[in-house]
């Protein structure tokens, strides 16, 4: 653990004020010796693991209400985690959340009681509510050496709903502060929401003719040079495992069609294997785009790429930009598929019209011992082609089979917020729906764009631009509207769309009006 150190600073001119900064000793040894400092003075200093939220306390506000808290717990996600629940919801920065929005996110994880570890019996879970009037579920697990460990919202007691936010398991526990205040630094944001259905993969086919089909060329980067004894001498079955790395290729221009892209897909047929060894592993996928581009001189010499993937000595791929991580189905003789849309809309909204290339990767490494995965795959070097040749599935804006129900202009006092409900946005599957699941959590919608005098929220975290969320949500009335100025009026834009990819073709305005 870190060692933090608190220096008294006293400066006296006609009264003395003293500044307890960090002294040194073991930070989580005895969370006791923090007693004698207030918290708003320990956040205030510069040497700690919770930074972030120290910045999140001061720009929200809160940091005035923990100067006068008494007989309270703070669950303080570490620097580590803050940082990375900014990252996954596309918030460049704290300053980016409105002071407004941000004060209500954090009474999440403050809860009005002195909870220290040793107030919980073995195995024990106790329900709180917390500032914002959520429940918040703590439980003692003994972990190895700490028979003490806690967790929260990680165990729920029988007959309780689960909430659909994240874990997180408490890193330091029990420092404790003046005016008996106890602080848990956590190592993930384990903020509030309610069990909502998840939205369903389509495993169907649209028809349309918004839709192309690019049947890609795979082939077998060896990726350990001391497996190259069986390595493709005649080109034969693409496989992938520690020492073979597939290279999936295609070019964009390939395309067809100048529409925006709704949903891409890549579809892979994992082949029967002639290895008796079992796959257990997901698989990742990298972009090798700039890679491909470079062996192709620049897209005009695709041998040059296939003689690469096949020599004796190879270039050096690297599987840096990693995509997504994947499953693959044990059952041979099977289909599978990856959403990648966004990485094809990256490529296809470039000026550039450059050959596209994926790689798979096993994330636990095997060798051909163990098994490999054999792909269906298309080879135009020597003309043959395997059994159900992979290929990627482009949409262009095929209109979804949804009708818009609602749609009627908010209300908000001045600087406060109201929820956006089914009675102000609503769609619902179209009569010509058909086999469709269009349930509320199979209806979607993304932020095109957001109010300019306030900030749109999803369980209290902002909605960036091309964040989604499913009217099952709004349904749940956890999406709200913030005011942050005086305006008298405001809108936002939304795009709506489906499980099945297909789009309203309009854009979906909602007016927001001040009392």
């Amino acid at each position: 653990m870190k060692r933090y150190a608190y220096i008294i600073l006293c400066l006296a001119l006609t009264a003395t004020a003293c500044l307890p900064m960090q002294r040194n000793q073991e930070f989580d040894s005895n969370g006791r010796w923090h007693s004698q400092f207030y918290l708003n003075e320990f956040l205030n200093g510069k040497e700690n693991e919770f930074t972030l939220f120290a910045e999140a306390a001061r720009h929200s506000g809160w940091m005035a209400e923990i100067e006068k808290a008494s007989n309270t717990t703070y669950l303080i996600p570490s620097d580590e985690a803050f940082s990375s629940f900014l990252s996954d919801f596309g918030i460049p920065d704290i300053q980016d959340i409105p002071a407004t929005v941000l004060y209500r996110f954090l009474s999440y994880f403050i809860l009005p009681s002195k909870i220290a570890s040793y107030d919980f019996g073995p195995e024990e879970t106790i329900p709180f509510i917390s500032k914002m009037s959520k429940p918040v579920y703590l439980s003692r697990v003994a972990s190895g050496t700490n028979p003490y460990r806690l967790m929260v919202n990680a165990i729920f007691p029988e007959g309780i709903e689960e909430p659909g936010g994240p874990s997180a398991e408490v890193l330091q526990q029990d420092l404790f502060f003046k005016n008996d205040i106890v602080v848990h630094v956590l190592n993930a944001v384990p903020y509030y929401a309610p069990a909502i259905q998840s939205t369903d993969t389509f495993t169907g086919k649209i028809e349309s003719d918004k839709i192309t089909r690019i049947d890609t060329d795979i082939d077998t980067y060896i990726y350990n040079h001391a497996g190259y004894s069986q390595a493709l001498s005649a080109r034969g079955p693409i496989a992938c495992n520690s020492e073979r790395i597939p290279v999936i290729w295609y070019e964009n221009k390939d395309l067809g069609f100048n529409e925006e892209i709704s949903k891409a897909t890549a579809y892979f047929y994992r082949a029967q294997s002639n290895s008796s060894g079992v796959v257990n592993t997901d698989f990742s996928l990298h972009d090798i785009s700039d890679q491909v581009w470079s062996l192709t001189s620049d897209g005009t010499n695709r041998q040059a790429l296939l003689d690469a993937v096949i020599a004796t000595f190879l270039p050096s791929l690297t599987l840096d930009n990693y995509i997504t991580t994947f499953p693959v189905p044990a059952t041979a003789n099977t289909w599978f598929n990856i959403d990648i849309t966004s990485f094809i809309k990256k490529y296809y909204a470039s000026s550039e019209r450059k050959p596209i290339g994926l790689s798979i990767k096993p994330i636990v490494p095997f060798n051909t011992s163990v098994g490999f995965l054999p792909l269906g795959w298309k080879n135009n070097a020597n003309g043959s082609t395997a059994a159900n040749p992979s290929y990627i599935e482009v949409m262009g804006p095929v209109p979804s089979k949804t009708v818009l129900v609602n749609n009627n202009p908010l209300l908000c006092k001045k600087l406060s917020s109201v929820i956006l409900d089914a009675e102000h946005l609503k769609r619902a599957a179209a009569p010509d729906a058909g086999t469709l699941n269009l349930a509320a959590h199979n209806i979607i919608y993304s932020v095109l764009s957001g109010p300019k005098s306030g900030c749109l929220t999803l369980n209290d975290i902002p909605l960036v631009q091309g964040f989604l969320f499913s009217q099952a949500q709004i349904d749940a009335g956890i999406v709200k509207y913030y005011n942050t100025d005086s305006s008298i009026s405001d809108f936002f834009t939304l795009r709506g769309s489906d499980y099945t990819g297909s789009i309203v073709t309009d854009p979906i305005e909602i007016t927001v009006t001040m009392q």
